[in-house]
């Protein structure tokens, strides 16, 4: 079991179960007796990522286990539809996470042939922007929305300015946060924000 993500009313809790020949991602409230009941089953789900701001949609990525292909995807929570991936590129798709409003998605990608960062709106259309102008996988949205944080490897975690209050998104240029802040390359590796941004 792996992978926990509070909800944003903070009362459930989504978590990733794995066994030998499937997975699926769990809904648990430990403020009921009732046991945790499963949301969405696959033969492989790599991660879980986020939860939508409004509580209504999920996103994670499943892995098509006879081709390998790994992809983001998002799902409405009430079962309506099956997951969506992001984005239809060959590319390999990681880590969809919503922004702080719920109006964009951001995600890693191996379109380039490198991981990189990418931009779509939300409910998703054809459109996105490449985010990122260096390698990059980790990452977080800052709580204001109005910067991504990401790393690859080394000790730098960069920041991009994104201004997301018209339909295109304005991206700014790459700076560095923190220049003391040694990154593993695993799967292992994360890192959060704190809500005040601080």
């Amino acid at each position: 079991e792996s992978y926990p993500i509070w909800a944003p009313d903070g009362k459930t809790l989504y978590y990733l179960r794995t066994e030998a020949d499937t997975a699926a991602i769990l809904a648990f409230r430990p403020d009921s007796r009732d046991p945790a009941r499963t949301v969405y089953s696959a033969p492989a789900i790599p991660d879980l990522q986020d939860v939508s701001p409004d509580g209504q949609t999920l996103a994670f990525t499943v892995q098509d286990t006879v081709s390998s292909t790994i992809r983001a995807v998002v799902m409405p929570l009430d079962g309506s539809q099956p997951p969506e991936p992001i984005d239809d590129s060959p590319g390999l798709t990681m880590r969809p996470r919503f922004s702080p409003d719920g109006r964009w998605l951001a995600y890693a990608s191996r379109e380039s042939g490198r991981w990189e960062i990418y931009l779509k709106t939300f409910p998703l259309t054809g459109r996105k922007w490449q985010l990122t102008d260096r390698e990059a996988f980790w990452f977080e949205w800052h709580p204001d929305g109005d910067k991504v944080c990401f790393q690859w490897s080394g000790t730098e975690l960069y920041a991009v300015d994104v201004d997301l209050a018209g339909a295109t998104p304005r991206i700014g240029a790459t700076r560095v946060l923190l220049d003391d802040f040694p990154t593993p390359v695993t799967s292992l590796h994360d890192f959060a924000i704190t809500n005040d941004g601080q």
